[in-house]
């Protein structure tokens, strides 16, 4: 490097400059300043994206009941007993990689209202004498249904059982739905 010092030309290489007495401390507060500088544009570039999280909420009561992390392709079971056959019922639903929620499978033991038909439109197996369906349903943002101490309702996740019905006493309509996914 090349420097005018009272119009003589002094050259000096980086070495030399970096071990002057006082220049080592202004490097390394040069050094930190970067660091700094990176780590701050790191903060704020980032990847913003929050957590996903599976929410069941009960609109009525305007209250929360689970927030429980997921992330897409996660898969998720509802599991109740139906109301008039008393037989246990299990839906499975799959988290998609956009954050909707897409119907899998219904399985059941016997027939009742609310529960498939079995038509040439659906595909099913019935495999140790249950029916199970395989659904051809669009995702959705969202799953309504009503849950009730009557038929036990569970959410079942990551090994997890989730109770639905212990929140109340009487039938009440919850939301299950993926927030961060917006």
């Amino acid at each position: 490097m090349i420097m005018l010092k009272s119009r003589q030309i002094i050259r000096m290489d980086i070495w030399q400059q970096i071990t002057q007495p006082g220049t080592a401390k202004k490097w390394c507060f040069c050094i930190f300043l970067f660091l700094v500088a990176f780590i701050l544009l790191f903060l704020v570039f980032q990847d913003r994206n929050d957590p996903w999280h599976l929410v069941v909420r009960a609109p009525k009561y305007d209250r929360m009941l689970y927030s429980i992390p997921v992330e897409g392709e996660d898969v998720f079971h509802m599991v109740y007993v139906h109301s008039v056959s008393g037989q246990r019922v299990e839906g499975s639903f799959k988290i998609t990689d956009r954050g909707l929620i897409k119907p899998l499978t219904t399985e059941f033991d016997s027939f009742g209202p609310g529960l498939p038909v079995f038509d040439r439109s659906v595909e099913y197996e019935i495999k140790n004498g249950s029916f199970i369906v395989y659904h051809d349903e669009e995702p959705r943002q969202e799953l309504s249904l009503f849950v009730a101490p009557l038929t036990g309702d569970q959410l079942l996740l990551h090994g997890e059982k989730y109770d639905l019905t212990s929140h109340y006493e009487n039938p009440v309509l919850v939301q299950i739905y993926i927030s961060g996914a917006e």
